[in-house]
């Protein structure tokens, strides 16, 4: 980060203009934590995306790059050890008025605009498929492509297509100026820049009527589409009907509690890719099919599931939702995701202070579907651009042979088998587990407050009063210790 090497050179010196055919440009921005998980996840999914489509188009498509501006060293080093570019010179130049996470996104559009068009992908956007058969036709057309935002008629700045151009590297530079004046939000400037918000209304000028129109020609004559949000999903907008399609190409944690459920979701929803093996190279599992009960039952029986996860070393694998039979009548709903009803997405984490590992509900189909080799251009179908063969017999007798073993358990003595489903754990007849005195790590894990209320897209799970993470107090016991007692 501490050399004058400018973006510009940096992009020239790995992808000069004037060849044939250059790549298409992913820009992303990611500080330490997101180089190891969204910006990885991305720069994954990339790397097959690129294998499949040169064998499907027989190398008549551009390959895509994916570009990291990283917000500090670490970012950078956590790059190059992943083999991934990024550009970590942006901080050294930034103006003290603006944000850390804003500038280098704008500074890159001045810089880079008149010269390269680009596309501007948030590291908490993960795809599922290849959105370019939907872009393409697009990409002809217009100056700009967005994705939907729906807040203030405003676009979302975090998921763009940017023509190259002195117009639209202009309509940045007036971003940049409006920031120096009054420290903002990239989004509000550059739809005002655009006049974006009159220009969505239908002809009644109704701003409740949805959905905004898709195309318009903006203040400065550039021409904008915004995406359809049923292919190119905005997590905040789940709970709408319109949008509540399975074929999206791609999942944007636009609003979220905090780092953990941007993270969490995705995988969740289906939309992760197999960073670090995470799917290839599946831990040993324990698993519940189903959980009803109190309030109480849930947060004594969840306590339970995290102990023996930890005794026995497995990673732990919720049902997709969980009854509460205690809520008020005027409740909702009594049936709740899992992470919405415990705090899965911060369990989840690297850093989690428990040391349990947590798989998204849903990780067996998962990670049967990456093992197996799932393809990016269809997902109903398996890559067929040579992976299964370079693989090489060994590992695919490996891979398959996983499956199976995620799928049932196959060896009669449980304690060693792959997958451990526990059944029959809220047995009614059998209340001897509401009374465990369990370990003290788990004792002040609790399940999300107030789940009489449905979840919002910034409380997935409610933390009480002004917690905002789990507490652990004291250690693992030793596991002879507890049989002793």
């Amino acid at each position: 980060m501490g050399d004058d090497l400018t973006f510009a050179d940096y992009l020239d010196s790995h992808f000069p203009l004037g060849k044939r055919q250059s790549p298409l440009l992913w820009i992303t921005l990611a500080d330490s934590l997101f180089a190891d998980t969204g910006a990885a996840n991305l720069h994954t999914f990339v790397e097959q995306l690129n294998s499949e489509r040169r064998t499907r188009y027989f190398g008549w498509k551009p390959d895509t790059k994916l570009v990291v501006l990283c917000l500090d060293e670490n970012c950078v080093q956590k790059c190059a050890e992943r083999g991934m570019y990024a550009y970590g010179g942006y901080e050294r130049t930034r103006p003290e008025q603006i944000l850390r996470a804003t500038w280098p996104k704008i500074a890159a559009f001045m810089e880079i605009l008149p010269s390269r068009s680009l596309f501007f992908i948030d590291a908490d956007v993960s795809f599922a498929l290849d959105p370019y058969p939907h872009l393409e036709p697009l990409m002809k057309r217009f100056d700009i492509l967005a994705q939907e935002n729906d807040a203030f008629e405003h676009f979302n700045t975090g998921w763009m297509w940017l023509r190259k151009g002195h117009k639209v590297a202009e309509a940045w530079r007036e971003v940049f100026e409006m920031d120096m004046r009054s420290t903002s939000r990239d989004q509000y400037n550059f739809n005002d820049v655009l006049d974006s918000g009159p220009r969505r209304l239908h002809d009644e000028g109704d701003k409740g009527r949805r959905p905004l129109k898709s195309d318009f020609v903006a203040k400065n004559g550039l021409r904008v589409h915004v995406l359809d949000t049923r292919l190119f999903r905005v997590y905040h907008q789940r709970v709408n009907d319109y949008v509540a399609r399975h074929d999206s190409m791609q999942l944007h944690m636009t609003c979220a509690d905090d780092a953990s459920v941007k993270l969490f979701v995705p995988k969740v929803e289906g939309f992760w890719s197999d960073v670090d093996a995470y799917y290839s190279r599946p831990p040993t599992l324990i698993s519940v099919d189903v959980l009803s009960g109190t309030q109480a039952d849930l947060a004594q029986l969840f306590r339970i599931l995290l102990a023996a996860a930890h005794y026995s070393s497995r990673a732990l694998i919720l049902p997709e939702s969980a009854t509460v039979t205690d809520l008020l009548d005027s409740s909702p709903t009594a049936i709740r995701a899992a992470h919405s009803t415990f705090p899965l997405s911060q369990l989840a984490m690297p850093d989690s202070p428990l040391g349990v590992r947590v798989l998204e509900p849903r990780y067996v189909e998962h990670a049967a579907a990456h093992l197996l080799g799932k393809s990016v251009l269809d997902s109903a179908r398996r890559r067929e651009d040579g992976w299964w063969d370079g693989l090489g017999a060994g590992e695919q007798v490996r891979r398959l042979g996983k499956v199976v073993e995620l799928a049932k358990v196959v060896d009669l003595v449980f304690h060693s088998a792959p997958h451990v489903r526990l059944m029959n754990i809220d047995w009614p007849d059998a209340q001897h587990w509401r009374h465990y005195d369990l370990p003290e790590p788990v004792r002040q894990v609790k399940p999300c407050h107030k789940m009489e209320e449905l979840q919002t897209c910034d409380n997935v799970c409610r933390f009480e009063g002004d917690e905002r993470e789990i507490r652990v107090d004291g250690g693992w016991p030793d596991v002879r210790d507890i049989m002793a007692g």
